[in-house]
């Protein structure tokens, strides 16, 4: 089993858990995601779809598995090895 297929199981774990997980993002420097609450609401061959609720409002992002395998977006709860480089937790 390859690393980018235990993290799939990993997210896929956590979404059919149910439970809100914690999610950081490096996209730029004016928008980066740190430790956010957020529930994973869907997850697909390719991508998975989290949501965020901030006051009552809510918003979605759809996210690679490659981002997560290559540090860029990181999951606290999904238990696997941070690449040396992307985002820091």
């Amino acid at each position: 089993m390859t690393l980018l297929d235990q993290i799939k199981d990993g997210i896929k774990v956590l979404y059919e858990e149910g439970k809100t997980v914690h999610f950081g993002a490096k996209i730029s420097h004016s928008s980066d995601i740190f430790n956010a609450p957020a529930k994973i609401i869907g997850v697909y061959p390719h991508i998975f779809r989290i949501q965020f609720t901030d006051g009552g409002r809510s918003s979605f992002r759809s996210v690679q598995y490659a981002e997560i395998l290559t540090g860029q977006a990181v999951i606290s709860e999904l238990d696997y090895a941070v690449p040396k480089s992307g985002y820091k937790r």
